[in-house]
């Protein structure tokens, strides 16, 4: 039977070898994660600024939709107050239209 020694001097390269193989895959797991956790840095940074473009465009179209809806109810109240003008001065075409018979009438009565 081979000593312990000799069995540890036998398998020394090949374990060596295998330490190293795994310290690499250490180094080259820790390597791919920095670059992963980069990369979702990156993409955190550019949703985050995409949400607040979103965010800012959906604040600004509500601004502009509370104007208009202001300007229209201002719109609405001048057509409404138009359309009563119209009909008084409608009514008071037909007054006048009238007065303008009579007093033709009168006229030609007088002469």
């Amino acid at each position: 039977m081979l000593n312990l020694a000799e069995l540890h001097m036998m398998a020394k390269g090949p374990v060596e070898e295998l330490v190293q193989a795994i310290e690499d895959t250490i180094v080259d797991l820790q390597f791919k994660r920095e670059k992963a956790d980069a990369a979702f840095v990156k993409r955190t940074e550019e949703h985050n600024a995409e949400v607040a473009r979103l965010e800012a465009e959906i604040a600004n179209a509500e601004a502009d939709i509370e104007d208009i809806i202001g300007i229209l109810a201002m719109l609405a109240e001048q057509k409404a107050a138009l359309e009563e003008e119209i009909v008084q001065k409608e009514k008071e075409n037909v007054e006048s239209e009238a007065l303008i018979v009579e007093l033709t009438k009168i006229r030609e009565l007088s002469h």
